[in-house]
């Protein structure tokens, strides 16, 4: 989770670079800070929580249709251990949780980042940073 945490803050960074212009554009047309943090999260949500949101229903769907044929022996009622598949309820939280201590992290070092962002500098006659 944490090398997924540290792609993701880099993915962000390299983004927010990359987009200061028209960050400037939008600030010179009017958008205040809330409104360009608010788009931004926005933003974030529907990439990374629609991602995620999706990933774990997938997920859970496919373990439940394919896990099933792990089984590989002919004589069930002798296998020893049996072939049990199990969703721990506590783990599923822990993982959850995890991920919305990750998200709010991103999210953090996102408003961090677009409040170091001199946007009021980026246009410049189109100079690109």
């Amino acid at each position: 989770m944490i090398i997924s945490l540290i792609g993701y803050v880099l993915y962000w960074f390299f983004n927010l670079s990359g987009r200061v212009v028209q960050f400037g554009v939008l600030r010179a047309m009017g958008l205040s800070r809330a409104q360009l943090s608010g788009m931004l999260l926005l933003e974030q949500v529907f990439t990374a929580g629609l991602s995620i949101l999706l990933g774990i229903g997938i997920g859970q769907v496919s373990s439940r249709l394919f896990l099933p044929f792990l089984q590989t022996t002919d004589n069930v009622s002798a296998q020893v251990p049996p072939f049990r598949i199990v969703f721990e309820q506590q783990d599923m939280l822990q993982l959850y949780g995890v991920t919305v201590v990750m998200l709010v992290i991103g999210a953090t070092m996102l408003l961090w980042q677009i409040r170091r962002l001199r946007v009021h500098q980026a246009v410049k006659m189109g100079e690109e940073r």
